[in-house]
């Protein structure tokens, strides 16, 4: 079996997978890791990822090569999604990741980004009838509606949680009007792209806001999930 690994250098973290490939495509998951780096950091409103947050990704990456060459790893893909697609150093981030890993990272566009969770969330699925994959990232949150193994629409909007964290919450706890500001920007955009009483059998939601959700939902650790 071969040994392949994937880097999402997300809004909020960046993630590694480590997965062993066998002659039938099946994958079997080796190694999983997460760091809270935190790249989106202020990017809505400047459109620049800080210094103090693209090093905490290249620390990362830099502890994420060693384990896939611990793990005999023959092919690493690193990609990057919302915060990075939307600021306007992308380039001097890239030609960094580059310098530092000798691996190229590709920035997805919205609708890649929207398919690969698609992909990911039916690999080991049985959906029928139509169904909604979900999900939520820190910049932006991605909705696919599929039947069967086809999709029917994608849409990627930007309501992801550090992105409307940094917008509407500015204290802890949260006041009352934050939260409610906070849900009506959530509910019309959502309004704005469903139709009204669309009906799904299934939904499916990915992402660290969903994993999150059911860890505090079942009272889990962060590996029972």
């Amino acid at each position: 079996m071969a040994n392949k690994a994937s880097i999402d250098i997300g809004t909020n973290s960046t993630r590694l997978l480590i997965t062993a490939i066998d002659s039938e495509r099946n994958f079997h998951p080796i190694v999983m890791q997460e760091r809270m780096t935190c790249l989106g950091q202020g990017v809505h409103s400047t459109k620049t990822l800080a210094h103090s947050a693209m090093e905490r990704v290249f620390a990362a990456l830099n502890e994420y090569v060693e384990i896939c060459n611990n793990n005999n790893v023959s092919d690493i893909q690193i990609i990057a999604t919302s915060a990075t697609r939307d600021s306007s150093n992308k380039n001097i981030f890239v030609d960094e990741i580059f310098a530092r890993t000798r691996i190229a990272p590709r920035i997805l566009a919205a609708d890649e980004e929207a398919l690969y969770s698609f992909l990911g969330a039916i690999s080991d699925l049985d959906l029928k009838d139509k169904y909604l994959v979900c999900d939520i990232g820190g910049g932006s949150a991605e909705f696919i509606v599929g039947e069967k193994d086809r999709i029917v629409s994608r849409k990627s909007l930007d309501i992801g949680s550090l992105r409307l964290t940094e917008n509407f919450i500015h204290q802890n706890p949260p006041s009352d009007n934050e939260l409610k500001a906070l849900e009506l920007f959530v509910y019309e955009n959502l309004k704005n792209q469903f139709e009204k009483n669309q009906y799904f059998a299934q939904a499916v939601f990915v992402g660290g806001t969903a994993t999150t959700l059911a860890m505090m939902d079942g009272r889990l650790g962060s590996g029972e999930v």
